[in-house]
């Protein structure tokens, strides 16, 4: 018997399969909440067939593969291994989902600005010319 490619995987397990088998709230589909964070609009995708998921507040996504290894928060080697696992029906016992604990935002430094000053009627011609706009 030849072994399990992951293409081979990847029909045989899709990103819903995953969400139910690790209990993640909510339920997957074109426009859902993410799974992961705290999401007060939808801006999540798991597209029909199940193979890619996107979040557009982060700028994530991927396959099934990304998707088990952000769920467990496995390196893509792991995710790899596991999802063979999974997908092949031995018994594979990884992480436990746990939601990331989120830091705390860091206060940003408002930028330092140089005075404003109105400018001279000849600083004020040219940019008006610059811009191609009247005075």
């Amino acid at each position: 018997m030849n072994p399990l490619t992951l293409t081979d995987a990847k029909a045989r397990l899709r990103i819903p399969e995953l969400w139910t088998r690790y209990q993640l709230p909510g339920t997957p589909a074109r426009s859902c909440r993410s799974p992961w964070r705290k999401d007060t609009k939808p801006s999540f995708s798991v597209n029909a067939d199940g193979l890619l998921w996107h979040d557009f507040a982060t700028g994530e996504g991927g396959d099934a593969i990304d998707f088990l290894a952000r769920v467990c928060q496995l390196d893509k080697a792991t995710a790899c291994r596991t999802f063979l696992e999974l997908a092949g029906g031995t018994s594979a016992a990884p992480a436990r989902f746990t939601p990331p604990r989120s830091a705390p935002p860091v206060p940003r430094a408002k930028p330092a600005l140089p005075p404003l000053d109105t400018g001279t009627d000849a600083e004020l011609a040219e940019l008006a010319k610059l811009r191609g706009i009247g005075l």
